[in-house]
């Protein structure tokens, strides 16, 4: 089925043209509609243990420094959305609890994919979280972007991570739209479980077979970290087969602390250099 409804999220004017590039293609292929989205941070009154009060005019400056911001991003949105042959829509919201996760979440509950930067280099502490938060909250697809003005290509080459679990289901599912057109679809299960009658599902050759039901080619592959960390055996099967896009379900404890293979997945989201498709 393909994404009807495609919401970006775009956090600043100098990342949205970029991350536009990427996502208008993918929505006029899947005649969806497109909505740019964007949340005006919350200003704090006070500051640090004793509380300091801020000036009203130092917290009115600073408002419509970010109301400024929010126009420069709406404009790059327009310009990029005027000629694409997409049905476009902005949307920019002011922040009601101070949790951009949250925020993400609630604006785009009924979005088909949701899409956003990854830019682990230089964003804050916690950053790398919030795709998965979005969408362990959401239940919808996320596809996080890291560094957008380097993607060459988005599902060209592509890795399935595999567990066997209902999340990994739920992902290779999900991520149909974006492997259509792939020259290869690797499932890639790590250390699979040994269970007589099952070796089908645990290795992937299941799942392979049913994307290639869909017009997928895709292939089933098994290996054995040895020692590595789960992470770093895909994180080196992608370098290795030059892939564009990984696709992994996750699941997790509060805040998502946990996830697929145990904490692989925010050790992924902190060193992936490539576009990754979530869904739980």
């Amino acid at each position: 089925m393909p994404f009807k409804t495609i919401v970006t999220y775009l956090p600043t004017h100098e990342r949205a043209g970029p991350l536009l590039d990427l996502v208008l293609p993918l929505a006029r292929k899947n005649e969806a509609r497109h909505v740019g989205l964007h949340i005006v941070p919350q200003i704090f009154s006070a500051y640090g243990v004793a509380e300091i009060q801020v000036p009203p005019d130092v917290i009115e400056m600073q408002y419509k420094g970010l109301q400024d911001r929010a126009r420069k991003i709406e404009a790059v949105f327009a310009e990029k959305a005027k000629h694409c042959g997409v049905t476009s829509e902005w949307r920019s919201h002011d922040s009601h609890h101070g949790d951009i996760a949250e925020e993400i979440a609630d604006q785009a509950l009924c979005a088909d994919l949701i899409v956003m930067g990854l830019d682990t280099e230089d964003s804050p502490d916690g950053w790398t979280d919030v795709p998965a938060r979005i969408a362990m909250q959401t239940g919808r697809p996320v596809l996080a972007i890291p560094n957008p003005e380097q993607v060459k290509s988005l599902g060209e080459r592509v890795i399935v991570a595999w567990n066997a679990s209902r999340q990994s289901a739920r992902a290779a599912f999900d991520a149909l739209p974006l492997m259509t057109d792939a020259s290869i679809v690797q499932v890639l299960a790590v250390d699979p479980k040994e269970q007589s009658g099952h070796e089908l599902i645990t290795h992937g050759k299941e799942m392979a077979l049913c994307l290639a039901g869909h017009g997928v080619k895709a292939e089933s592959s098994v290996t054995h970290r040895e020692g590595v960390p789960i992470a770093d055996v895909i994180l080196n099967r992608m370098a290795e087969e030059n892939c564009d896009l990984l696709v992994m379900g996750c699941y997790g404890h509060s805040r998502l602390r946990e996830s697929l293979f145990g904490g692989a997945t925010r050790e992924l989201l902190h060193h992936l250099r490539v576009p990754i498709l979530m869904s739980h």
